[in-house]
């Protein structure tokens, strides 16, 4: 996996076109910006960013996949499945 960071909590996987979130204090809205802006097509997020996500902006709703985990035992296995 070449990976490499995007903003502070968030990894994106070139290879896949991905984006991994690892903190959940942080402007949901802002990390999936900057995780578009790089190339993710999808982003794995704490479940608790979705209130957060209500203000993305269409366009960019349109053009990323958010999937959501519970805790980190349900990250793992959504990253490995996804």
């Amino acid at each position: 996996m070449a990976a490499h960071a995007v903003a502070p909590g968030v990894a994106l996987d070139e290879d896949n076109n991905r984006a991994y979130v690892c903190l959940s204090r942080n402007n949901a809205v802002a990390i999936v910006e900057a995780a578009a802006d790089n190339g993710a097509k999808t982003l794995l997020m704490p479940v608790t960013s979705r209130k957060q996500l209500v203000e993305l902006d269409d366009d960019l709703a349109t053009r990323v996949t958010v999937v959501y985990y519970g805790d980190p035992r349900d990250a793992l296995f959504k990253a490995l499945l996804e």
